[in-house]
């Protein structure tokens, strides 16, 4: 019989037949950890099925309608059984010991709900760049929801998270479309306490077909805010001071990149409705006087 896994790694996928055996392999690699490998594939219409079939046992493959990531990730969620839950995109990769590396940092910090650790990135000519995690540590001990949000470092591919936890706060929400791990974060971060390390564990690839600055900026908005509306019992008027005010500052990354001038308009008379300061700021007077903002 074989032994209960440790963790469940949880791969979504759609329609990438030529990069899910790369990530499949890094993670059939992992040494001196118990784990299962769950693929869910998203309703791929290329050839990705016929690749995972090829795994046999090796790993459980759910094959659903298309969804969306965050559905498919809610999947194998439920299909999973170990104590610690692990996210691979189908786009990037694990270094062998990954996953016992992780294990034993929850082990040493078993009041942590979720951890991340840093990232090579691996741009498209081969260069790669080593990335530790961007949050403030003393402010991730002391105050975990106020670091997700102004350095985020919980990529999917980096975090691990207790199942029970992810269970608590309902997994991922499924109607966002970039930001879900901003959202999936600061939720566990309402729960739970956060920690990172600096050890360069996943391999990031950069290419195309990833969500945009702009897209991200927009969903990271749409996080923020529906924060603002459904917990505003629980934010003291410091909190939401600084969440309105991250939000000012997206609404005025999406207007710099807007194509639409009348856009670019209403978005800073948002901004500056959240965050009536910004009128001061000579970055905001640099707009006004490129005429991007109405002057009334």
């Amino acid at each position: 019989m074989n032994p209960a896994p440790q963790v469940s790694v949880i791969i979504p996928v759609y329609n990438r037949e030529s990069l899910i055996s790369r990530a499949v392999e890094s993670v059939l690699a992992q040494q001196d950890c118990v784990f299962e490998c769950i693929v869910v594939n998203d309703g791929s219409s290329d050839g990705t099925r016929a690749v995972l079939d090829g795994y046999g046992a090796k790993i459980i493959a759910i094959h659903q309608d298309n969804a969306g990531r965050s559905a498919a990730r809610n999947a194998g969620i439920e299909r999973a059984q170990g104590e610690y839950l692990a996210f691979l995109d189908s786009d990037d990769t694990w270094k062998p010991r990954k996953l016992a590396t992780q294990v034993a940092w929850h082990k040493a910090h078993p009041e942590c709900g979720l951890s991340a650790h840093g990232i090579d990135i691996v741009y498209e000519d081969n260069r790669v760049e080593s990335q530790p995690p961007r949050c403030d540590r003393e402010q991730l001990a002391q105050h975990a929801y106020e670091a997700v949000m102004d350095h985020f470092a919980f990529f999917p591919s980096v975090v691990m998270a207790k199942r029970d936890v992810v269970l608590e706060i309902g997994s991922f929400a499924t109607d966002y479309h970039g930001a879900e791990d901003l959202d999936f974060a600061l939720k566990i971060a309402m729960k739970r306490p956060l920690g990172v390390f600096d050890e360069c564990l996943t391999s990031m690839y950069q290419h195309g077909g990833q969500t945009g600055k702009k897209q991200l900026a927009r969903e990271n908005v749409r996080v923020l805010t529906r924060h603002l509306e459904l917990f505003a019992d629980r934010f003291d008027k410091a909190l939401t001071g600084r969440l309105r005010r991250k939000v000012a500052r997206y609404k005025i990354s999406i207007a710099k990149r807007s194509e639409s001038r009348e856009e670019s308009r209403l978005l800073l008379g948002e901004a500056l409705a959240l965050d009536p300061a910004l009128k001061f700021k000579p970055s905001f007077m640099k707009l006004r006087l490129k005429g991007w903002f109405s002057k009334g």
